[in-house]
């Protein structure tokens, strides 16, 4: 068999995806971790926040979110309903039901 002198084919590499930003969102398990760790528990908040790899002053936002939550709503710190996330995140609708039901009677 007669020897190629032709370059190999240079495949393309799968480069990681870079973030844009350091921040990440904490999933409800998260955050009720960190809430028992350091409300119920006698973790500090630097040890929890180097176990998750999220800054100090995150989890000390978490738990004062999390307590006054609690209070306002009279329900003990193991509900699940404090650790959800919370609405109004992203994108605002731009038409109620109605507005939708009125565009699709007017297409129809």
């Amino acid at each position: 068999m007669p020897e190629t002198r032709r370059k190999q084919y240079q495949y393309k590499v799968h480069k990681a995806s870079v973030r844009k930003t350091d921040k990440k969102e904490l999933t409800p398990i998260q955050r009720a971790f960190i809430a028992g760790a350091c409300l119920k528990g006698n973790a500090s908040h630097n040890s929890i926040a180097t176990f998750i790899g999220v800054n100090h002053r995150t989890i000390t936002r978490l738990l004062q979110r999390v307590e006054t939550r609690a209070q306002a709503a009279n329900i003990p710190l193991h509900d699940e309903l404090l650790y959800k996330t919370e609405l109004g995140r992203g994108r605002k609708t731009l038409l109620n039901k109605e507005e939708k039901e009125n565009i699709q009677q007017i297409i129809t």
